[in-house]
């Protein structure tokens, strides 16, 4: 029990402070109220966790507990040395919230603020600078006390007005105290739990925040790992097309000589062109597969995708049949890409068929352009791509779609969902392979039962140089030789053999070397050269292109033809051609041999013009 509840028993007949029974009775009659208000609020208190619900019960009670018309509480503000009233019964709008009062030594709240003591004044008149809205609800008289803080700075005022003279008596005295104790002890387990949340709170954002990154980084580890696979299987596939393609560069061109042999006996002529055309079939296999390992040349420039778009749809109508509706969503002010039109073509169409073998029922094809910006937070979570700006070209079918299970591996070679004989499996693997190589990047979108999205960003063609065509002679209507001495350096000895063969039957000279070292001691010999025409991937310490640099040192007019099964970062930067550079792509006909070996002798840039 309150020390003051404890003095205030009714004291014996006789002694001091005996007061006759009806008096006691309303004497107990107020304590009663008293306690009966601090157990209501108590009450209260165990469960308010709201501290404007908690002060605004708290002077309702406070004043009823009294019989008090007005009551308020008043937060102490350290650094405006003020009094806010923050809560308070019976008073008209405009108090609670706004009105202030300083908190001077000489007032009767900072009397009980500094003391720790409560404060009474029961004639507000002998009271100065009090605020006005004390005049205006008619108070004649206050009691304030302390409500104590956790620290040494106290919360504030705990006040009880009347518009009536109120003879406080000690009993009153000791019921605001241990009100406005309990008070403080509310108002302190509020603000603990208010931090206890705040900081509940900032413990789930943390660790919101790590299931975000640790999102992030599996997706970033699984989007790694898929393109160290798909690296990993494009070095890979360009090393077996490589291999193919001086094959086929063999194949190709002794078919030739074969035909030319047999071209009298239609028995034997016809087994040619079958051996011709399957061959042909297999270097379309090896582009394919180069294509996938980002090994082909391209050659980007700046293209209006809308216009070329136009122009595919148009090719792509009886292709895809009556039953597929193309519908084009261009965008008016789309940039242009930086691509080869060519590739981006035979991408479209590409796409294009996958559409219609997942619309067999017929549907919408739609073919949509847009600029796009793909920020730093995207490429941070997407590791093979470059922040920048994009044209996007998305191609939509209205298909069956793609099964969640197998979406990461329609981009790999030779993975196909259709039946045996029908398709290769390389058609979005090619369309994989561009983009990159074009410094791009690719995504797809799909759900069973709603159709796929293949979204291609594009780099835009602002500010960037596009592709230069080589100058090359115009070569009249048939094959055309010459008596030139050419320097042949070839690793495969087959396909060595082969194309010294094939130049001699030209009318060249020739000259011929294994690798690298080979061919600099012929080039450092008396012999006359006119045309170093060498592969680029070779054993050795140099390369072909190595050995074109020190050649030129050597001899700074000597004339430089390339040929490959794959192109190569030594000669081929961001997927085009080196300024000045001429390649012939393996495998490749006697046809083309003899045109670009007259184009090398005519150029007039020289490789040597080009060296660092």
């Amino acid at each position: 029990m309150s020390p003051c509840l404890a003095e205030n028993r009714r004291p014996p007949r006789g002694e001091p402070g005996y007061a006759p029974t009806s008096d006691a009775a309303a004497k107990v009659g107020k304590l009663r109220r008293q306690q009966a208000a601090i157990a209501r609020f108590g009450r209260f208190a165990l469960h308010g966790l709201d501290l404007t619900k908690l002060l605004t019960e708290a002077v309702r009670v406070c004043a009823e507990g009294l019989g008090a018309p007005f009551s308020h509480v008043c937060q102490f503000r350290a650094e405006q040395n003020d009094l806010l009233i923050v809560a308070g019964h019976g008073w008209r709008d405009g108090v609670i919230g706004h009105a202030v009062s300083l908190a001077d030594p000489g007032s009767p709240q900072a009397r009980a603020l500094t003391t720790g003591e409560p404060s009474v004044c029961d004639d507000l008149q002998t009271c100065h600078d009090l605020p006005a809205f004390y005049a205006a609800h008619g108070i004649v008289s206050i009691v304030d006390v302390i409500i104590r803080g956790d620290g040494e700075q106290p919360y504030g005022i705990l006040e009880i007005d009347d518009d009536q003279q109120h003879a406080v008596d000690q009993d009153d005295i000791c019921f605001l105290n241990d009100f406005a104790n309990l008070l403080a002890e509310a108002v302190s387990t509020v603000s603990r739990w208010a931090a206890l949340q705040v900081t509940v709170d900032r413990m789930k954002a943390l660790v919101g925040e790590k299931d975000r990154l640790l999102y992030e980084k599996n997706v970033a580890d699984l989007q790694l790992r898929q393109a160290q696979k798909m690296e990993a299987v494009g070095q890979l596939t360009g090393g077996i097309a490589h291999d193919l393609n001086n094959v086929l560069t063999v194949i190709t061109g002794t078919i030739e000589i074969l035909a030319e042999g047999v071209a009298d006996r239609p028995e034997f002529a016809a087994i040619t062109r079958m051996i011709d055309e399957a061959a042909s079939r297999g270097a379309d296999l090896t582009q394919r597969l180069l294509a996938f390992a980002r090994k082909q040349p391209l050659r980007p420039r700046d293209v209006d995708v809308n216009a070329l778009l136009i122009e595919a749809a148009g090719m792509l109508r009886p292709i895809l049949g009556e039953r597929i509706e193309i519908e084009l969503m261009l965008a008016a002010d789309a940039a242009p890409a930086l691509i080869d039109p060519g590739q981006l073509t035979n991408t479209i169409r590409n796409l294009a068929l996958n559409a219609r073998d997942a619309m067999a029922d017929g549907g919408r094809l739609t073919i949509e352009t847009g600029n796009i910006v793909l920020d730093e937070i995207y490429a941070g979570i997407n590791s093979d791509v470059t922040a920048g700006a994009y044209l996007m070209v998305a191609v939509t079918d209205s298909g069956h779609g793609i099964p969640a299970g197998i979406l990461d591996h329609v981009f790999e070679p030779f993975f196909t969902t259709r039946e045996v004989g029908k398709g290769s499996g390389l058609g979005l693997s090619m369309v994989y392979g561009f983009v990159k190589q074009s410094g791009g990047h690719i995504r797809i979108y799909s759900e069973e039962g709603r159709g796929t999205t293949v979204r291609l960003f594009l780099p835009q063609a602002i500010g960037a140089a596009g592709f230069v065509e080589p100058a090359e002679v115009a070569s009249p209507s048939g094959i055309e030789g010459g008596h030139e001495t050419i320097l042949v350096v070839e690793d495969d000895h087959l396909v060595r053999t082969f194309v010294v063969e094939q130049i001699q039957s030209l009318g060249y000279r020739t000259l011929a070397a294994a690798d690298a070292a080979q061919a600099l001691v012929i080039i450092d010999g008396p012999a006359e050269i006119d045309l170093l025409f060498t592969d680029m991937i070779m054993p050795g310490l140099m390369n072909g292109r190595q050995l074109a640099d020190q050649a030129l040192r050597r001899r700074d007019s000597l004339k430089i033809l390339f040929t490959s099964g794959y192109s190569n970062e030594v000669i081929i930067h961001h997927g085009q051609l080196d300024a000045g550079v001429l390649l012939l792509a393996k495998p490749y006909r006697k046809s083309d041999l003899a045109r670009m070996i007259r184009a090398a002798l005519a150029a007039n840039c020289k490789l040597a013009d080009i060296l660092p």
